[in-house]
């Protein structure tokens, strides 16, 4: 009887001995991810951006283009492509904002930022995007603000 005692308390430490190597480990491997990595052409999911801005109706539009696997890169009014590309692909909002688009039935404030219009269409991280982004409320200011790495300043 005694025997059973005793073999009771040592498969409860090993387990609890167990549990907490494996606990060490998944902090210790969560700490490790600091840096987010970016995507070598050819492998991952591709992230890749038209934008076209047009400061008022019937004006010509400003173009651009973001790359973001590998070295980021960009081509017209985008000033900053690791910001830009940090913004689309590590910001939740944002990408959510893109790839989604407005959220449904959301109250805006009829607070009129501009004629300011942007199509933003391609992909991140391998999801579709095609979304228009405008200034005539204030959801659209909103956005415009939290977008501006990537659409420039409204004026």
């Amino acid at each position: 009887m005694r025997v059973v005692g005793l073999v009771r308390p040592i498969n409860e430490t090993l387990i609890a001995w167990t549990l907490a190597l494996i606990v060490t480990g998944a902090v210790a491997l969560a700490g490790c991810g600091g840096q987010r990595p970016v995507a070598v052409r050819g492998e991952g999911p591709v992230t890749s951006l038209r934008v076209e801005v047009r400061p008022t109706p019937g004006a010509a539009a400003r173009r651009a283009t973001l790359t973001c696997d590998g070295s980021p890169t960009a081509s017209g009014f985008i000033a900053d492509s690791r910001a830009a590309c940090d913004l689309v692909t590590g910001n939740e909002k944002a990408r959510a904002r893109l790839v989604a688009g407005p959220p449904a039935h959301q109250a805006c404030t009829q607070l009129y930022g501009g004629p300011q219009r942007a199509q933003v269409s391609g992909r991140i991280v391998g999801r579709p995007v095609d979304v228009t982004l405008t200034r005539v409320d204030g959801c659209g200011v909103a956005d415009w603000s939290l977008l501006q790495p990537l659409l420039g300043p409204p004026g």
